[in-house]
């Protein structure tokens, strides 16, 4: 009896260390790309995001294109600070948007080509969320 509640115990253990392997492997198809992004918590405009190496340009729905660094701390969650764009920033939020660690974005379920993400934004001792969802269209 007790050899078997152990072999399922260590059988669950490892289905659970197999699919995180399966999740970082599908993480890695979201590192660099062409991608439709859409937010939760704005209407139906959809932006557009070039992710090639360490670098993200992001253009919104209005063309307006901002530079991002990327910093990759996993597989699947990466910091993105502000280096330039056409939208006119005030000083604090240039202050803290251009922080290496400004923007954290989080990997939260991938399907086929969508991935949905959290992306947290600290602001004067507080902190904000987003959710959305990614969609690769190009390699």
């Amino acid at each position: 009896m007790k050899n078997n509640i152990f072999k399922a115990v260590m059988l669950g253990i490892g289905l659970m260390a197999f699919e995180s392997c399966v999740q970082d492997m599908e993480c890695e198809r979201f590192k660099e790309g062409t991608f439709k992004v859409s937010y939760d918590s704005f209407s139906n405009q959809e932006s557009k995001i070039i992710r090639k190496e360490d670098i993200q340009t992001e253009f919104d729905s209005l063309g307006n294109k901002t530079n991002l660094s990327v910093n990759w701390i996993g597989n699947c969650s990466y910091y993105l600070s502000y280096v330039s764009g056409d939208r006119k920033l005030g000083k604090k939020e240039l202050e803290i948007l251009s922080k290496p660690d400004a923007m954290l974005v989080e990997f939260i379920n991938i399907k086929s080509d969508t991935l949905e993400f959290k992306t947290i934004i600290p602001y004067l001792n507080q902190r904000f969320e987003k959710f959305g969802k990614m969609i690769k269209v190009e390699d």
